[in-house]
């Protein structure tokens, strides 16, 4: 075994000698210019004596680690992040990335960082990898020439646990600290594993375990220290720093506390401030594991709530809001250096996209669009990084809150209501649902003969699918399936007009039939066959795969369990017909079951699969919602519509001045909005802001206070 100190002089007095040594000087350091709370508002950062909103995305989490980032280089991805508005950048100490001919994401070899022999392949720790810290140090140059934040977390707890199965790279069993790949300590006296096959939530690993108030681990903590001393003796002399200990961790509250006070401590003894916090993992941010530092501000003098991201529409708004009011009594930064929104992770691409307006409107510090890992058909695994909508949202938000006067205005929802129309709601009775989309885009919902939403729906069909089938009751070919009964069931290439629809209603069926392409009055009474009776082009019968789970009743086909009813085969002239008009009416007779069916729940759909489909008419618990695919809409077909006035998943967010002379109202996925204007000085102007684009347009009233959204699409109120 060999060990031996890696600073003969101290930890202190190493620190003090590298930072001497460097370009800058201890005078240099402590100037105010260094990234702090805001003095005029500890909620948020200032640097230079500037407050200052961070805002950033990338396509890494270890940038420094990956010259070539994207393809383009890592100059060039700070240069584009700088180029929309962003300030902000997340770098893990990490070096798992390994490169894949069959993942082009990953496009550097990563490299560590100490010194490996190249005819053993084992590390030793008493040495450091110059091409690794030349990699760190050239990144923090950069950054520097850019008044580019960087939140550096020291410990990734990924990296010492099981190989990723997100994406092609190594964990624990490529570390140079596992005692199978280094020289310096064996398996027995390191207390270290050389295999770890589990999620590191499990903890598995006692790595994390090494400080003095838990295991105390005298052979391990030393080569731990030398990395953090090296890594502090790079980033002290900057002023761009701020330090997050671990990544979404459950560790003992000792690990990062004994980390904090170690950086803080070096940080001092060079003259400067560093600020320092820990992300733990739960989502829910009530859980006890976020008080360790929520509750200590005299050890974490900020935040970091990336794992909020995870919560999806309303609840990630008030999640931030709660925990923002429960450190009001000693207010910090309140960072999120990870916005999720993929397909695996935070409820979507487009989910992702909006928590940049929660967050900035919410009174968050940062906010950051977590790393994409791959791209899919579907969109990004894990997040936007710093996609073409990611650079158009943080445009869009530096043009916005520069336009309120930020850092000026405050969270506050309570001046604005989402309302919903409460004739759209789902019934357990007899009901007619009706979803109309003209050629022009317009689209309604009818619910037992009036209409409760009206939208413009962009793009038109041009995209749509004929390989897909028609169904009933569940996603194609399984899933999300809808428990009731139906009565009757139209499909139209036009779009019918309010009198049309309250003529079907008033009769219970079809009267009209110009554009009819299907038609089912659930007659038949038994069998396992649902027939089309329009009469029109080809028989688009439907075939009951599992007749156990229906019932035939006096007056339709009651489903009660997983049945399995489509088309045998795609509907392609049913899609030729609509595509042709781009233009379409879906009438459904039906009783639902339940209040509380979701996903949406599918009562009639073209689709295949849970994310690909031309429309879906479906049940979210207390409203109707429809998703059409359009050329401006997802292949999921989303944003979809509500017979609500907006979708079950309709959210906001808002902020204010103190004295009511500006705020914006960010609303997704539609809805009208109800603002109590008289809370507002008067004369003052509605605009709609595009998140996508930055344009202005007027915003009229329907009535007194009420404002409609031009599209089913986000969209943020701005009065001022």
């Amino acid at each position: 075994m060999h060990i031996r100190s890696l600073c003969r002089f101290g930890i202190i007095a190493c620190l003090t000698a590298i930072v001497a040594a460097s370009s800058y000087n201890v005078a240099h350091m402590a100037d105010d210019g260094r990234i702090r709370p805001y003095e005029g508002n500890t909620y948020f950062w200032q640097y230079k004596g500037e407050p200052v909103l961070l805002l950033g995305g990338s396509d890494q989490d270890n940038p420094f680690n990956h010259p070539n980032l994207s393809g383009h280089g890592l100059e060039a991805h700070l240069d584009l992040l700088a180029s929309v508005g962003g300030n902000y950048i997340r770098n893990t100490m990490t070096s798992r990335d390994r490169q894949a001919d069959d993942w082009e994401f990953f496009n550097d070899d990563n490299v560590y960082p100490f010194y490996q022999d190249e005819e053993t392949g084992l590390y030793d720790l008493e040495r450091f990898n110059d091409a690794y810290w030349e990699r760190f140090r050239r990144f923090l140059d950069m950054t520097a020439e850019r008044d580019i934040i960087v939140q550096i977390e020291v410990w990734d707890r990924v990296d010492y646990a099981r190989d990723h199965t997100a994406y092609p790279g190594k964990g624990w069993s490529e570390q140079p600290y596992n005692p199978a790949n280094n020289i310096n300590y064996t398996a027995e006296e390191s207390g270290l594993p050389e295999v770890v096959n589990t999620h590191p939530a499990q903890r598995e690993n006692p790595f994390f375990s090494s400080v003095p108030e838990l295991e105390n681990n005298e052979i391990l903590l030393p080569f731990q220290q030398a990395f953090v001393d090296k890594m502090l003796s790079y980033t002290l002399p900057h002023g761009h720093i701020l330090y997050c200990i671990s990544n979404e961790t459950n560790e003992e509250a000792e690990w990062g506390a004994y980390w904090a006070r170690y950086i803080q401590d070096a940080a001092e003894a060079v003259g400067v401030n560093a600020h320092v916090t820990e992300m733990w993992d739960p989502s829910d941010l009530s859980h006890p594991m976020h008080r360790r530092t929520f509750d200590h501000p005299e050890l974490y003098s900020y935040v970091d709530i990336s794992q909020n991201n995870h919560q999806v529409g309303q609840s990630h708004w008030d999640n931030a809001q709660e925990q923002r009011r429960r450190i009001a009594d000693f207010p910090r930064p309140i960072n999120n250096v990870k916005m999720y929104g993929g397909v695996t992770h935070g409820g979507g691409y487009e989910e992702g996209l909006r928590r940049l307006w929660r967050n900035a409107l919410g009174g968050m510090a940062s906010a950051r669009f977590h790393r994409p890992s791959a791209w899919t058909d579907q969109g990004p695994l894990h997040g936007a990084g710093l996609s073409t909508e990611a650079q158009a949202y943080i445009r869009s938000a530096r043009v916005l809150m520069d336009a309120l006067g930020w850092p000026e205005i405050e969270p506050d929802i309570g001046f604005v209501d989402l309302v919903m129309n409460e004739t759209g709601k789902v019934q357990t009775e007899k009901t007619h649902v009706a979803y109309t989309r003209s050629t022009d885009g317009t689209a309604r919902f009818y619910v037992n003969g009036k209409k409760t939403t009206e939208a413009v729906i962009d793009g038109d069909l041009s995209n749509w699918d004929a390989s897909m089938r028609l169904g009933l009751a569940s996603e194609l070919p399984e899933g999300r399936g809808w428990r009731g009964a139906y009565h009757g069931v139209a499909l139209y290439n036009r779009a019918l007009d309010a009198s049309e629809i309250a003529d079907h209603y008033a009769l219970g069926t079809v009267q009209h039939r110009q554009g009819l392409l299907a038609q089912y009055t659930f007659a038949e009474g038994d069998g396992n066959a649902v027939h089309d009776v329009s009469g029109q082009g080809p028989d688009l019968s439907l075939r009951i795969e599992t007749p156990d789970a229906v019932a035939w009743t006096d007056d339709g086909l009651a489903v009660h369990g997983d049945a399995g009813i489509a088309t045998e085969a795609p509907t392609e002239q049913l899609t030729a017909a609509i595509q042709e008009s781009h233009a379409l009416t879906l009438e459904a007779w039906i009783t639902p079951a339940t209040l509380d069916q979701s996903g949406p729940a599918r009562i009639v759909t073209l689709s295949q699969g849970t994310s690909h489909r031309n429309f879906t008419l479906g049940q979210s618990d207390a409203f109707y919602e429809m998703r059409l695919r359009t050329t401006a809409t997802s292949s999921n077909g989303l944003p979809e519509l509500g017979s609500g006035g907006a979708s079950a998943d309709a959210s906001i967010g808002a902020a204010r001045s103190p004295n009511y002379d500006r705020a914006a109202i960010f609303v997704c996925h539609g809805g009208l909005l109800q603002v109590d204007m008289d809370l507002f000085q008067p004369g003052l102007a509605t605009k709609w802001f595009d998140p996508r684009t930055a344009e202005w347009t007027d915003a009229v009233p329907e009535e007194a206070g009420y404002f409609q959204p031009p599209t089913t699409e986000d969209w943020l109120l701005v009065i001022r």
